[in-house]
């Protein structure tokens, strides 16, 4: 017995060490899986509700919605936990504007949103929201008229806002700007942050612990992605060129910070202008503005994919973006004929660029499923869309999905599980 017993560990140190060879010298082959879990409803009601983003404090998520059972613009947020469960009653700003954006400087939330008072001025106003779903203070204006919201970040102390005004109506181009807003709600003076002009940004700004990025698509040519850094103390440093390939990048580009570098994605439009498709490209940044790796095709599927949204979980991203493969005629429409129409799709990537796997459903039931902002926290992703006829303002709905992802070494998992292979080298 004693000889069997030896012969066993020796059989068994063998085995473990030919393994351990293997591993070292050929590719290692691996399992991503992502559980999408059950969509439940955010906001539903007679009126059109609509979202673009959402912020996590650490124990649950904020989203920012536009529309509510008063009105289809007006202001308001809501709790969600981790486990997609709706946390307290709706919160309202008395307010009336355009999709707000939400971010979270480690004490409050800050919601900040076009506003369309009487009169509709366009003016960009803000309030604070506790973790606890209740107003700190009352909204306060922030800046005079603006074209649209691009997104904001924090550093702790003060929140980066950045937005879009226009600056030659004879050809409807832009510039981008911002302003620091302190958390005590102190308003500072306006930043010029694009030199030429600029457009198309939606959560285009993040945090490195040091300066904020900026991003944005070149309003001239509409070709080229464009970011700048920007101080904690609000001074713009050297602006520069992300990518300048010569495909039109006129739609969103938004940008996340991994804690050692950023990643910035956006939507190119391959097959030429006017009526080629759009993919989705992405590009690694460091802290000094310089391209880590080539350029990553994140989504080249047939038809168009658009309004990226992207998150990092500290192992990896995940972008999530609206598809139109099965929009047929592409005219953002649901037409009979189009089956799912408009669906929600995701896409995960590793923290050195690579994909990990393929992309995969998030939401393809009936009709058009619009926009999907992305946020991780407590373990999982909560990514939020528009459900309805979202484009004639008369019916829209905002849904919600949480997802967790894993990497499983030689397994497999089933159930309601999205799951696919990998090769690493």
């Amino acid at each position: 017995m004693r000889s069997m017993i030896t012969d066993w560990y020796q059989y068994r140190a063998l085995f473990r060490l030919l393994t351990l060879t293997l591993l070292a010298i050929l590719p290692i082959r691996y399992l991503h899986a992502a559980t999408v879990d059950s969509t439940f409803t955010i906001a539903n009601t007679a009126n059109r509700e609509f979202a673009l983003d959402l912020a996590f404090d650490g124990t649950n998520f904020l989203v920012g919605l536009q529309g509510d059972a008063v009105a289809n613009n007006s202001m308001v947020a809501q709790l969600v936990s981790p486990s997609g469960t709706l946390v307290g009653s709706l919160i309202t700003t008395g307010h009336f504007g355009v999709v707000p954006s939400v971010g979270f400087d480690g004490t409050n939330y800050l919601m900040v949103w076009q506003d369309c008072g009487e009169p509709c001025n366009n003016d960009l106003f803000g309030m604070f929201v506790s973790p606890a779903g209740s107003n700190v203070g009352l909204p306060f204006n922030i800046s005079g008229a603006i074209e649209e919201i691009g997104g904001l970040a924090s550093d702790g102390s003060d929140y980066l806002i950045v937005y879009f005004k226009e600056v030659n109506p004879s050809t409807g181009d832009s510039k981008v700007y911002g302003r620091l807003v302190s958390t005590g709600g102190t308003v500072g003076a306006e930043i010029t942050i694009s030199a030429g002009f600029g457009d198309f940004g939606v959560n285009n700004v993040a945090f490195d612990g040091t300066n904020y990025l900026v991003v944005w698509v070149d309003d001239n040519n509409d070709t080229e992605v464009r970011g700048r850094f920007v101080s904690s103390t609000g001074t713009p440093g050297t602006e520069f060129s992300i990518n300048s390939s010569s495909f039109h990048s006129d739609n969103l580009v938004t940008v996340v910070f991994d804690g050692t570098n950023y990643l910035v994605v956006w939507e190119d439009q391959v097959g030429g202008f006017p009526d080629g498709e759009w993919d989705l490209v992405a590009q690694r940044l460091d802290t000094s503005g310089n391209a880590v790796g080539g350029v990553i095709p994140v989504s080249t599927a047939v038809g168009s994919q658009h309004f990226p949204a992207v998150a990092f979980d500290g192992n990896s991203f995940l972008v999530t973006w609206t598809d139109m493969r099965n929009d047929l005629n592409g005219d953002f429409i649901c037409d009979g004929d189009e089956g799912t129409c408009l669906d929600i799709r995701g896409q995960f990537l590793s923290q050195s660029g690579d994909l990990l796997g393929l992309e995969f459903a998030i939401n393809e039931g009936p009709g058009n499923q619009f926009a999907s902002p992305v946020s991780f926290g407590g373990s999982k992703y909560l990514i939020v869309w528009a459900s309805g006829d979202t484009f004639d303002g008369a019916v829209g709905d905002v849904f919600g999905a949480t997802i967790s992802g894993s990497i499983f070494l030689d397994g497999f998992e089933s159930g309601n599980t999205a799951t696919w292979s990998s090769t690493v080298p």
